[in-house]
């Protein structure tokens, strides 16, 4: 995958597995909206915990993914009780934007699994219920999680295959309904922390419907 190379590369004999999403493409031809609309604005705004500047770290983190598509070298963790919006936001927002093929949605038990072939197509990758706490070994889950924020390449490992490096695009969001994720050092700079939203929000069936579709580009 390189989301800056051709599809084909038909002297070097290499297909680009990485898809532009359609959402994207079709945008082009359309006038930019001035701000960001207001359904995708209030499900963000309640999965960041209703705070300004929490939201405005975190639209301008988003747009470097989509727009320049490498990994930031920083990951966000999202926690707060059940129904503020977090899965809504991930398949139903981001995802579209950077399109389903180059981004994945994972339990957190996929930081223990040996096999890591999504990591080489992935720009964007969530991942649910993350408390460290939770997984064995978790230092050395960390210690993994650390060099994938913010490591140039990955280790690919996939059945009935060696392991590889493969460049790494990827950028990691996770979500958890606790208030304890990982735990980050005090000099750490690859966390951005989200606060903890105590308030579920209540979204009506139109959101999903309706109003969301209409208001991606």
């Amino acid at each position: 995958i390189n989301p800056s190379a051709p599809a084909i590369d038909i002297p070097n004999r290499i297909v680009n597995l990485y898809e532009e999403p359609a959402i994207l493409h079709d945008a082009r031809s359309r006038t930019p909206p001035a701000a960001i609309p207001p359904t995708i604005h209030k499900v963000i705004w309640s999965v960041v915990g209703n705070d300004q500047a929490t939201y405005d770290h975190f639209i301008n983190w988003i747009r470097f993914v989509v727009q320049h598509r490498r990994r930031s070298q920083t990951a966000w963790l999202f926690n707060g009780v059940q129904g503020t919006g977090k899965g809504l936001m991930a398949h139903r927002i981001l995802r579209p934007l950077v399109g389903l093929t180059n981004s994945s949605f994972f339990d957190a038990s996929i930081l223990e699994d040996k096999f890591t072939d999504s990591l080489e197509t992935s720009i964007l990758t969530f991942i649910d219920e993350l408390t460290i706490s939770d997984l064995e070994d978790s230092s050395k889950i960390m210690g993994s999680l650390k060099s994938r924020i913010t490591e140039p390449t990955v280790v690919v490992r996939k059945m009935r295959t060696s392991p590889y490096e493969a460049p790494n695009y990827n950028n990691y969001i996770g979500f958890s309904n606790s208030k304890e994720q990982v735990l980050i050092e005090q000099s750490d700079r690859r966390y951005n922390v989200g606060m903890f939203h105590f308030f579920f929000f209540l979204f009506c069936d139109n959101v999903f419907k309706d109003l969301l579709p209409k208001e991606l580009p």
